[in-house]
């Protein structure tokens, strides 16, 4: 055996799956928001407010983000920029991929997710913000 036909858990790292909201993608936003609680709801008007989404932010764009992210958590950068930006383009490129991002009036990036999708369901890969936007925490 190879040392790439080790899997996560033969490293002693837990494995498991958490949903934050689970939800049929086909249904209006009106009809999901009627279902989320009050206080989801609340966030989602305020920052409704203070930003406009994007759905066509550049892999450079949001590889960007997420250096400038990392760097501000003082942490190590494990995912080189282009890694991220190759990754990102070849899933936009094949229609199982998108980028989404929130906007200030100014049009500055302030936070954006990488989603990879087919046609079963969708998988928030990355997230990440600005941390000096207090708007998005």
């Amino acid at each position: 055996m190879s040392s790439g036909d080790y899997g996560i858990s033969d490293f002693k790292f837990q494995v498991s799956t958490h949903y934050t909201y689970r939800f049929d993608p086909i249904r209006p936003l009106d009809e999901l928001m009627a279902g989320a609680s009050q206080l989801r709801r609340r966030d989602y008007h305020r920052l409704n407010e203070a930003l406009t989404i994007d759905t066509n932010v550049a892999p450079c764009d949001f590889a960007d983000l997420h250096a400038a992210y990392i760097a501000s958590k003082r942490k190590q950068d494990l995912l080189p920029h282009e890694f991220i930006v190759r990754t990102c383009t070849a899933a936009i490129e094949r229609q199982h991929g998108l980028i989404v991002g929130a906007r200030a009036a100014d049009r500055t990036l302030k936070a954006a997710l990488f989603t990879a999708y087919d046609a079963e369901c969708a998988y928030m890969l990355m997230l990440v913000y600005r941390q000096s936007y207090s708007c998005i925490v």
